[in-house]
């Protein structure tokens, strides 16, 4: 949450993308982080979802690398991929990791 609010406030700065790269650099380390972390954790509880989590984990990455480029490229704007970053913050982490973690109890 601490990079994706660095990166809203960044949106607002008047530097050019150097330092949103960064962050956006730095979102995408977390979000490999923490679907491997995650995926492990499933897999030492024997989660029953554990294979669809992980295809949607490598699909979330997947767009987030696609955005990235498109944001390089000056197809998209930062604003939007920023918003994807979120979407994904609160459908998977809030609806999805829930429901999965509550396959371990």
């Amino acid at each position: 949450v601490k990079l994706v609010n660095q990166f809203s406030r960044e949106l607002h700065s008047n530097e050019g993308l150097g330092r949103k790269k960064v962050l956006l650099s730095e979102i995408m380390d977390y979000a490999v982080h923490h679907f491997n972390t995650e995926e492990r954790l499933m897999e030492q509880h024997r989660v029953p979802s554990l294979t669809e989590h992980k295809r949607l984990h490598r699909e979330i990455l997947a767009e987030l690398k696609v955005k990235n480029s498109e944001l390089a490229e000056g197809k998209i704007s930062a604003l939007t991929l920023l918003q994807l970053i979120a979407d994904w913050f609160i459908t998977h982490s809030v609806e999805v990791d829930i429901d999965s973690f509550s396959e371990m109890v």
